[in-house]
């Protein structure tokens, strides 16, 4: 006798079937191999011509000019407010009326802007404490030279401010104003 050990026809069937197994994964794969090279073919053979189409160039067909094609016009910008800058303003000791001032709306805005004028002290945080005077529209060109303010001061130096309103004559719509930094000499 053979020193084999002896194998029951149990283990045989046990083989088979795993033999069986593997090569029924093996045909799946292959399948599912096949039917992904299918469809990359048939996305290909779609796809490209669809793409190649919408890459030429147009023919012309159902062109037509655009309506706001013309020749260049350059564009004009908007005029700005032109502001006179005042450094000071030097006011009389105990007067609510002053005569020697000089406010004014130059030139420049005629046709364009209005401007108001207020002045006011600041406190000393450097917020507005008080307004002393305020205008009403000026037109371009014109000149306030009499100022009437809400009360006399004392001598010495204040620190204000004068606010510079712009309005537009056309439809009297305020712009942006312009705040200036100026010093109140009172003597």
């Amino acid at each position: 006798m053979t020193d084999k050990p002896y194998e029951s026809s149990k283990d045989g069937t046990e083989s088979e079937k795993q033999s069986k197994s593997n090569r029924l994964l093996k045909v799946i794969i292959i399948i599912l191999l096949i039917l992904l090279l299918f469809v990359v073919t048939t996305g290909v053979v779609v796809f490209v011509p669809l793409i190649q189409e919408n890459m030429k160039p147009s023919s012309g067909v159902g062109l037509q000019v655009d309506p706001f094609a013309g020749a260049f016009v350059e564009q004009k910008p908007e005029p700005g407010v032109t502001i006179p800058g005042w450094t000071s303003v030097t006011i009389p000791t105990g007067v609510t009326v002053v005569k020697t001032a000089d406010f004014y709306n130059p030139k420049d805005n005629e046709g364009l802007y209005y401007l108001t004028f207020k002045l006011s002290l600041l406190d000393e945080n450097g917020r507005v404490s008080e307004t002393l005077y305020e205008s009403g529209l000026i037109p371009p060109g014109d000149h306030i030279q009499t100022l009437t303010l809400s009360r006399g001061l004392v001598a010495g130096k204040y620190d204000g401010v004068l606010q510079i309103q712009p309005y537009r004559i056309s439809d009297m719509t305020p712009t942006n104003n312009a705040n200036i930094q100026i010093d109140v000499f009172v003597r």
